[in-house]
């Protein structure tokens, strides 16, 4: 498990600011635990072994890191064979200094159905990422309760009992929960360990109050008090902040709030909700830019390249909003004549949650916009679009490095790392094109073309803005894109959560 050192930290320019307190003395003499659905390793049978695989992503590298500074144990989901088969042989050690314990929640099979493949997705992730009405399921209410019965809060309930395990005899023990599978356990734990340091942070978007009306008002509320249990409540935006606020003070009338401070008085306690928008592991992404692996990379996509070409890499979500970005390329080529054959298309798409059928539909819109386009625009030789449907991570990074333009246009998104990614990666000063309803348009709108995602007209003309902008206005985009991610790296990400948490 690769972990970010105190050196490398240095290395991308990480310093505590005068008056700040490092992370190891933040950390002195307390016992850190992690939890979350997924963990930084799973473990695949080979041959009936169990083999570790590291998890994708830069989340598990950024938290597994500060096993340099504390003693670290890592609660997730057994979740396959793999899993439950090291899961019942006990918690494994550190694989190595300054790396994380690893233990497991077994949930029965049929709480894992329900708990993960019936509510959290997708129930949960239709909600707040404004897709309701793309879930249509015959008896949806009924399926929501039993969800919620049957499997979400039972599971809650496993993590909450295990970390209290756990936590026995531990002085000022500090416990970081991660995202929507888990909004419970902070206010179950808070009762079994009330001197717990409890901090929660949602990677997904918080929607408004009117949103959360479509759930039950006992689970609506049971998902905001559960989360009240932490001392902290983190999202990766201020305006997901102000919505849990305002659903704090709609669905919670004891609760007392505070929009100016961002502060929910709750059972005694004050609750501190703030905002932290995750980034990426900047030095990794350049000593991988940098590898003979990349170049290889590089080289087999070349001959594919355009005179310009518009990369997109997402994962096959309907909350991706991948057909209207094939759209809106068609209707540009419809009306720009002098793009054809010059400009192409590649998307970079990763398959994900095909048991879900709303995913499959959506999987076959995709494809058929790209078909289209194709019909009416190619021809011998040269079809506009093109679609790697595969899990290659080297790959997608080095078509990053490759693109004239970079299109990110979700309806919804917590953050969307890759947008970050490609400011760092880019070799040709890629134009950013953006949704403004994308988390990292906070961060990212100054050097950004910014579009409204469900509207075509105006991605069309992101994307026409974006392919004739004047080289010194790329260069000088390019700059602010990575200044600003650059200077609230991933390191920052984490500094900032624990420093709001224990710097009393």
């Amino acid at each position: 498990m690769a972990t970010l050192s105190l050196s490398t930290l240095q290395g991308i320019g990480y310093a505590p600011a005068a008056g700040q307190r490092s992370l190891a003395e933040l950390l002195s003499d307390r016992q850190l635990f992690v939890a979350s659905n997924r963990g930084p390793v799973h473990y695949r049978l080979r041959g009936g072994i169990p083999e570790a695989r590291p998890a994708a992503g830069g989340l598990a590298t950024a938290l597994s890191s500060l096993a340099n500074y504390a003693p670290l144990t890592w609660l997730a989901t057994a979740s396959g064979p793999g899993d439950r088969l090291v899961a019942s042989r006990g918690d494994t050690g550190p694989a190595a200094p300054g790396s994380p314990s690893l233990s497991f929640v077994t949930p029965t099979d049929d709480e894992l159905n329900w708990f993960y493949r019936r509510f959290s997705n997708p129930v949960l992730w239709f909600l707040q990422h404004g897709l309701w009405d793309m879930f249509r399921r015959p008896n949806l209410d009924e399926m929501i309760l039993q969800g919620w019965t049957l499997g979400y809060r039972p599971v809650n309930h496993s993590y909450a009992l295990a970390l209290e395990r756990k936590l026995q005899g531990q002085r000022a023990p500090v416990v970081m929960v991660h995202d929507y599978h888990l909004y419970l356990v902070p206010g179950l734990l808070r009762r079994r360990v009330p001197e717990a340091k409890i901090h929660h942070f949602t990677h997904i978007p918080w929607p408004e109050p009117s949103e959360w009306e479509r759930m039950p008002a006992a689970i609506r509320r049971a998902v905001c008090t559960g989360l009240l249990g932490a001392d902290v409540v983190g999202f990766q935006t201020g305006s997901s902040a102000l919505n849990f606020l305002s659903c704090c003070d709609e669905f919670v009338p004891p609760a007392r709030v505070d929009f100016g401070r961002r502060i929910v008085r709750w059972e005694g306690r004050e609750v501190m909700v703030r905002d932290y928008p995750i980034s990426v592991d900047v030095a990794a992404l350049r000593a991988v830019a940098d590898s003979p692996e990349a170049e290889e990379a590089k080289s087999r996509l070349s001959p594919l390249l355009g005179q310009r070409t518009i990369v997109r890499v997402d994962r096959l979500d309907p909350s991706k909003n991948v057909a209207l970005g094939f759209r809106a390329f068609g209707e540009l080529l419809k009306r720009r004549p002098d793009l054809l054959g010059r400009v192409r298309f590649l998307a970079f798409l990763v398959p994900s949650r095909q048991n879900i059928a709303e995913y499959r539909r959506y999987s076959q819109e995709v494809f058929r916009e790209a078909e289209e386009v194709n019909a009416r625009f190619g021809g011998p030789g040269w079809q506009p679009v093109q679609i790697f449907h595969e899990d290659n991570r080297l790959q997608s990074m080095a078509a990053m490095m490759l693109a004239d333009v970079l299109l990110v246009n979700p309806v919804a998104d917590g953050m969307n790392l890759v947008a970050k990614e490609g400011a760092i990666l880019s070799q040709r000063d890629a134009v950013l094109v953006l949704s403004d309803s994308c988390g990292a348009h906070e961060q990212l709108s100054e050097g950004a073309v910014t579009i409204s995602p469900r509207d075509l007209e105006d991605t069309v003309a992101g994307l026409a803005r974006a392919l004739d902008m004047p080289v010194g206005e790329r260069r000088r985009r390019a700059r602010i894109l990575r200044w600003a991610v650059e200077s609230e790296d991933l390191s920052w990400w984490v500094r900032a959560q624990l420093e709001d948490l224990l710097d009393d």
